[in-house]
């Protein structure tokens, strides 16, 4: 290879910088003739920081956890399939995802292993006799309570009952007859099982009398359904309890944890009696009529075991979700629940009449929030994929003399998220105890109580309509449990006795 050499002068350095601009210009335009135009580079769209909503001071990446899990659910066509998933433990723990670690035999049985330990349930008593159980009950539920006298919405004044003072005249002489009755055979010194079975005698008497009645001005009360001793179940998730979840790592002897600001909740209650229809009560108020931006929002200042309530345990976990009827029966909507409260009785005798009255108040409003939960479980919804509509219920309470009366509206079941996260409260009208008579006496029931008989039948005379949209929206349409047939009444054909038949000539 050989090498031209020239002599650096002035005159050759400045034809070599010219020669060397020619050729960079003709280099950059015969690249620039050569090249097509270039295609639009199509990236891939930038994820948020949050998931669509609100978050409120939700940590980002658990938030798309949460979002994850209701994307997933969201996929499942069927109802019983959704109740089966929201038991999983994979579904409870919402642990950090990992990728699989291949290092590792028994990855998966370790993963197991995590999942159950971090699927706690706070198991919630039916009873609890603590001084502060209200305030905890009205935590775990964001329930609103409002005094029914200052606060009682239209919906649930602005119906008409035809003849109700007439109907008020015939409902006395109806409780008197039974508790008359009651009062000649009953034993002389009554257990506390004996005084339930009264109390859920008068409650039969009671819901046969006025479903009778009112059937003619409420249609659905003619096909709706009247079950006793019926068992709810629910199971929800509550912001507020920090909980600690144990983190995947490759070494087993070291210990990691993340901690997150939400507990499973699980309660169980036994109506004595319930009344149910296929169509829903009306809503009593707009779903976000009561906000935390404008009312004040339960609080729970102190920590859990201060209100008395247990650890939470993996061993408590339901074994199922119970709305008081079977997947597919027509008559889905609670309108009245009845519940016995004679087992606060030892509770007002040890503490006194006000915390036996917070007590009973306590039960209730937890008994129909789970109840209503239950209920939105069955119409596809939960805890992880919200209500889109309220849902109402009544409930009354009773020892068989005293009555209270409860009117209680579920707006949210995203209670996992802070207040700023989730506005929405359910909001619960509730009655102060009051006696249905004053006493039986010389074969005669003394001084009615005429407020409580008209509750009564306004009660159970409560409007229930067809909401106009579909109450499974989650649902594919076409999917299974979307019923709107009674089960047909069955024919009774007599049977006919050979030896009595006649032949005629």
């Amino acid at each position: 290879m050989t090498s031209l050499l020239v002599k650096k002068t002035p005159q050759t350095a400045r034809y070599l910088h010219i020669l060397k601009r020619y050729l960079s210009s003709s280099l950059k335009q015969n690249t620039l003739r050569d090249l097509e135009p270039l295609e639009q580079v199509a990236y891939p769209p930038i994820k948020p920081k949050f998931p669509e909503g609100t978050w409120g001071k939700m940590d980002h990446k658990y938030a798309w956890q949460w979002q994850e899990l209701k994307e997933n659910f969201l996929g499942i066509s069927s109802i019983q399939e959704r109740l089966s998933a929201l038991l999983k433990n994979e579904n409870m723990s919402m642990l950090v995802p990992v990728k699989r670690d291949w290092c590792v035999h028994n990855f998966d049985e370790r993963i197991q292993e995590l999942n159950q330990a971090s699927a706690t349930v706070m198991d919630i008593s039916a009873i609890n006799e603590h001084p502060a159980t209200l305030q905890f009950r009205e935590y775990i539920t964001k329930t609103l309570l409002l005094p029914w006298k200052d606060f009682q919405p239209n919906a649930l004044k602005n119906f008409t009952v035809n003849n109700i003072d007439t109907l008020i005249s015939e409902l006395k002489q109806h409780i008197s007859d039974h508790l008359l009755l009651q009062h000649e055979i009953r034993p002389v010194n009554l257990t506390l099982e004996d005084k339930k079975y009264q109390c859920q005698l008068l409650f039969r008497s009671l819901s046969d009398f006025l479903i009778a009645k009112l059937g003619n001005q409420r249609e659905y009360l003619k096909t709706s359904q009247f079950d006793e001793k019926v068992l709810v179940r629910a199971l929800w998730s509550r912001h507020g309890f920090e909980r600690k979840k144990k983190i995947y790592v490759h070494d087993p002897d070291v210990t990691k944890y993340d901690i997150v600001q939400d507990q499973h909740m699980a309660f169980q209650s036994q109506f004595d009696a319930m009344l149910k229809s296929h169509l829903p009560l009306t809503e009593f108020v707009p779903r976000d009529a009561y906000l935390t931006t404008s009312q004040a929002a339960p609080k729970l200042p102190y920590r859990y075991t201060t209100y008395g309530q247990e650890k939470p345990l993996t061993k408590k976990k339901p074994k199922n979700i119970l709305a008081g009827h079977r997947l597919g029966d027509p008559c889905e909507f609670g309108l009245v629940g009845l519940l016995s409260t004679l087992d606060t009785e030892s509770v007002e005798k040890k503490l006194g009449p006000k915390v036996g009255k917070d007590c009973r108040l306590a039960f209730g409003i937890t008994s129909v929030f789970s109840w209503l939960t239950a209920q939105a479980c069955y119409q596809g919804f939960s805890h992880i994929v919200d209500v889109t509509y309220p849902l109402a219920s009544q409930l009354i309470l009773s020892d068989g003399h005293k009555f209270s009366f409860l009117a209680y509206q579920l707006n949210t079941l995203e209670l996992w998220k802070d207040d700023e996260g989730n506005p929405l409260l359910n909001p619960c009208w509730h009655t102060e105890e009051m006696p249905l008579y004053h006493s039986v006496e010389n074969g005669k029931v003394r001084e009615f109580n005429d407020d409580v008989l008209r509750l009564l039948i306004q009660t159970f005379a409560m409007p229930a309509a067809d909401r106009g949209y579909n109450m499974k929206p989650t649902l594919p349409a076409g999917t299974d449990l979307q019923m709107t047939d009674f089960i047909p009444r069955k024919v009774f054909v007599p049977p006919v006795i050979e030896e009595e038949q006649y032949i005629v000539s």
